[in-house]
């Protein structure tokens, strides 16, 4: 599927969308414990302690589930925490 809008690749080369089920470990957990998705997705694709450039470049989506304690919260909760940041 080379060009097409779904492709997908190790390395998301050509284009393509790197897909990596759990991130190698290293960003586990869910939406509903914010701020710890996020902080993990900005250290995933930090620069290293010595300022090299990014880590994991190769990888051009991030997608977290929305489980855990996401439903038990309320309706307004949801979207001050998740949709205005």
């Amino acid at each position: 599927m080379k060009g097409s809008l779904y492709a997908w690749n190790r390395g998301g080369t050509g284009g393509g969308t790197d897909l990596d089920d759990g991130g190698s470990g290293e960003l586990g957990g869910d939406v509903g414990y914010y701020p710890d998705w996020s902080t993990r997705t900005h250290a995933y694709w930090a620069p290293n302690s010595a300022g090299a450039a990014a880590t994991h470049t190769e990888t051009n989506v991030i997608m977290w589930p929305g489980v855990g304690r996401l439903p038990s919260r309320t309706q307004e909760t949801k979207l001050s925490t998740y949709l205005t940041r």
